[in-house]
Parts: structure tokens; C-alpha cells; sequence
């Protein structure tokens, strides 16, 4: 596993985990992300992942303001989200602002941290992360699915 340009490091096999077990349904994390994102401006936003850019852009127009890192670049919208986008893929949507208070419903998750919770559907997964005061949602597909 390579941490960064300089370090490499190992784990053994039998400490990796190549599946996460399923902790709720689809479309219970589709329903509990409807509730907790404020005025959702992305009809059935789960169609576009694993989907070209182009795709999305084709309903919602280009998202002109970029920002880009060694893996991915990020398409920021000025309601309130922002494509993660890997390849000319849409990897991830997050959305910024949102209420983490409704994610209760989605019972314990399969992580939590310090830097963030994440919720293992079947095909799906969301993750909270604390940003500046807030919280910020990402719907992503489960790239092992």
C-alpha cells in the first residue's frame, strides 16, 4: 500500500477486508439522504454514479468551478453540491450543509470516527463528515459492487 509519494507500507492479507457487511437497504439510504439534504436539487441522484459527466451535465447543465487532486476532480455547483468525478466518472455526489441529525434513522454505522461515518448499503454508501460546523453528505457507489 503506498501512503504517499515517499512511504510505502504493509499490512498482512488477513487484516484486509475486502467486503462490508450490507448494515441497511438502498433505499432506505436514499430516503433517509432526501430527508436530511435540504431542498434536494438532484432528482434520483444514485442514476448518475458510475455514470460519464457528461451525463449529469446533459439534465443539470456544467458545473464551471473545478478544483482537482492526483485522483479526482471535483465539479462544485452553486446549490450546494459537488460531483466527485474520477476519469470523466461520477464517483461520488456530497452535498454541503446538510443535517447529520436525521441519519439516526439509518440505526448504527459501520464506521465512525472522529473524521466521519459512513453507512454500508447494498450497492450505495453515505458518509457524514464534520465540516467547519457543519455536515457534509456523500452518496457513493460501492466501487467492490
Amino acid at each position: 500500500m503506498k501512503l504517499s509519494d515517499a512511504v510505502e507500507g504493509y499490512i498482512p492479507e488477513t487484516d484486509v477486508r475486502m467486503d462490508v457487511p450490507s448494515s441497511v437497504k438502498d433505499k432506505t439510504l436514499l430516503e433517509t439522504l432526501s430527508q436530511v439534504v435540504a431542498n434536494q436539487p438532484i432528482e434520483k441522484p444514485e442514476q448518475y454514479l458510475g455514470q460519464p459527466l457528461e451525463k449529469f451535465e446533459a439534465k443539470y447543465g456544467k458545473l464551471g468551478n473545478t478544483q482537482k487532486d492526483a485522483v479526482n476532480t471535483y465539479h462544485f455547483s452553486n446549490a450546494g453540491y459537488l460531483l466527485v468525478v474520477s476519469d470523466g466518472i461520477v464517483e461520488a455526489i456530497d452535498w454541503t450543509n446538510a443535517s447529520a441529525s436525521g441519519l439516526s434513522a439509518l440505526g448504527e454505522p459501520v464506521v465512525e470516527t472522529s473524521y466521519g461515518t459512513w453507512y454500508q448499503g447494498e450497492k450505495l454508501q453515505l458518509k457524514a463528515f464534520p465540516d467547519n460546523g457543519s455536515t457534509r453528505l456523500r452518496l457513493a457507489r460501492d466501487p467492490g459492487k
